[in-house]
């Protein structure tokens, strides 16, 4: 930790990637939003958490991106549900034209 003169310290950050995480570039996804964030119980320093991720559903939006939804799931201890979430997500399809006639239409 770094300590200023005043006394008080800071945490250094770390940039590993979470256990099971891949990279991605920003061109290949975007955050779009979240939805249904509930922070259930609290969370303290010392407890163990873990999340578990569900795909939820995925469809065409745009013309070169698909939209995904997703729902987390963070748990404290022996399975204690600590909050719950909906990640809405846009991704860049692998051949955008296999999805043309699918896209949205606005009105």
């Amino acid at each position: 930790m770094a300590s200023s003169a005043s006394g008080s310290s800071r945490a250094r950050s770390s940039s590993r990637p979470v256990s099971g995480s891949s990279r991605r570039t920003a061109s290949t996804r975007s955050p779009y939003g979240y939805d249904k964030l509930r922070f259930i119980k609290p969370v303290f320093i010392g407890d163990t958490i873990y999340t578990i991720r569900t795909h939820l559903e995925k469809r065409p939006k745009y013309k070169e991106m698909g939209l995904i939804k997703a729902s987390y799931q963070v748990f404290k201890g022996e399975g204690e549900l600590v909050m719950y979430c909906e990640h809405l997500q846009t991704v860049k399809y692998r051949d955008a034209a296999a999805f043309a006639d699918l896209v949205e239409r606005s009105s």
